[in-house]
């Protein structure tokens, strides 16, 4: 993928839409791009996370753990992020996120993340209001899960 379609990826992504063409070459620029063939595992349930990734093509599909079995947690297509929790926090992978077919990935590092808002303060809140919707979204679908898991 070329900086510019990597730049124009970003801006389709919720949390990154109100950075300036600037904000986003740096980020884009930065930033590193993972191809992945069918069936690729992207990571593993319970690896320390130290990424955030948007997928730019293709479909990542999301599987958790449950008494031995690997139960689907979600898909996610073009213009999701994956794991944006570890964009700000040191965590553990939630999930082991597997390609469903040829996809693409940009990978964001928590470390350029961090020093891109230190760099840019007036973004900060505007990407801290963002995740915070994001989590709460994963938080619904993780109960949901879990009330699978029950069932």
């Amino acid at each position: 993928m070329t900086i510019e379609r990597d730049i124009e990826a970003l801006r389709q992504v919720m949390m990154f839409s109100e950075l300036n063409s600037e904000q986003l070459r740096l980020l884009a620029f930065s930033a590193e791009t993972v191809k992945l063939a069918p069936k690729e595992i992207l990571f593993q349930e319970g690896d320390v996370a130290g990424s955030g990734f948007v997928v730019t093509e293709g479909e990542i599909q999301l599987f958790q753990r449950s008494g031995g079995n690997a139960v689907s947690a979600g898909r996610l297509g073009q213009g999701s992020v994956v794991n944006e929790l570890a964009l700000i926090s040191e965590t553990l992978r939630p999930a082991t996120a597997i390609a469903t077919r040829s996809s693409e990935v940009i990978k964001i590092r928590r470390s350029l993340f961090r020093r891109f808002i230190t760099e840019y303060p007036d973004i900060a809140v505007r990407l801290e209001e963002s995740l915070r919707g994001r989590l709460d979204e994963t938080i619904t679908q993780l109960k949901r899960v879990q009330q699978k898991l029950k069932a």
